[in-house]
């Protein structure tokens, strides 16, 4: 009974995720929206601006590195399939200067 039950809690339970981006945008609005509105009401809109636009440089960093991780993966990516491509080459004497087979029947 007692497995039975952990099994019916285990399927209702919400099983925590990433949020998407825009759920993410959608929750950074809101909090905009919030905060500014309630600025308006007690007059200290400034004080709201200005740790917006701290925060600002923060987010466009954290997309400059994302940038940055995706060029060098696709760099790496490049490297690895070049790589490979030489040593296909090299197995079957395709590139440099000895290829195939020699007057006496060796590989170059």
């Amino acid at each position: 009974m007692f497995i039975a039950a952990l099994f019916i809690i285990a399927r209702t339970w919400k099983q925590p995720r990433c949020p998407s981006a825009d759920e993410w945008i959608r929750k950074l609005w809101y909090i905009y929206t919030m905060e500014y509105y309630s600025a308006i009401k007690k007059n200290t809109f400034e004080s709201v601006l200005m740790r917006w636009m701290k925060l600002e440089p923060i987010i466009q960093s954290e997309v400059s590195q994302k940038e940055k991780h995706q060029k060098m993966v696709m760099i790496t990516l490049y490297v690895r399939q070049q790589e490979r491509h030489r040593c296909i080459e090299q197995s079957f004497g395709l590139c440099g200067r000895g290829r195939g087979w020699d007057d006496m029947g060796e590989w170059l």
